[in-house]
C-alpha cells in the first residue's frame, strides 16, 4: 500500500541538487561576515540560488520540457535575482548593524534598475536551453 503523501508524478530531488544547495549556504556564511561594500557577491549568490531554485522546477517533476516552459522558468529565475539580492542586501545589513548602512540606497537603486536586464537574459538563456533539450530529443 503506497503512502498517501507520494505522488506517481513528482520524483526525487536529485542528490546533485541538494548538495548544491547546502553550497550555496555555505557561499552566504562565507560572505556575510565580510565588511565589503559591494552588491557584486550578492548579485553572484543571488544567481546561484535562483539557477538551483530553476533547476528545482525543472527536475522535480516529470513534465514534458518544452521551450516555452523551459523560457518561462528562464524569465522567472532572471526576475528572481533582484529580490533574492535584496534580501540578502538586507539581511546582511541587519546583521552588521552599523550606523552607516553597508549598502547606499544609490546601489539598491542601481540593483532594481538590472531588473529587466537580469530578466531578459533568464529568458534568453532559457528559451536556448529550450531549444537545444528539444533538438537532443529529436
Amino acid at each position: 500500500m503506497k503512502p498517501a503523501h507520494s505522488t506517481p508524478s513528482s520524483s526525487p530531488i536529485p542528490l546533485w541538487l541538494r548538495f548544491s544547495a547546502i553550497g550555496a549556504g555555505i557561499l552566504i556564511l562565507l560572505w556575510l561576515p565580510i565588511e565589503d561594500t559591494s552588491e557584486k557577491p550578492a548579485i553572484s549568490i543571488a544567481l546561484v540560488i535562483s539557477v538551483l531554485l530553476a533547476l528545482r522546477a525543472l527536475c522535480g517533476r516529470q513534465y514534458q520540457q518544452g521551450i516555452i516552459r523551459m523560457t518561462l522558468i528562464g524569465g522567472l529565475a532572471g526576475t528572481a535575482i533582484t529580490p533574492i539580492a535584496l534580501l540578502l542586501i538586507a539581511f546582511k545589513t541587519g546583521l552588521h548593524s552599523h550606523g552607516i548602512p553597508e549598502f547606499p540606497v544609490e546601489q539598491v537603486i542601481a540593483l532594481l534598475r538590472r531588473t529587466p536586464f537580469f530578466s531578459i537574459g533568464g529568458l534568453f538563456v532559457g528559451l536556448g536551453s529550450g531549444a537545444w533539450i528539444s533538438t537532443r530529443k529529436s
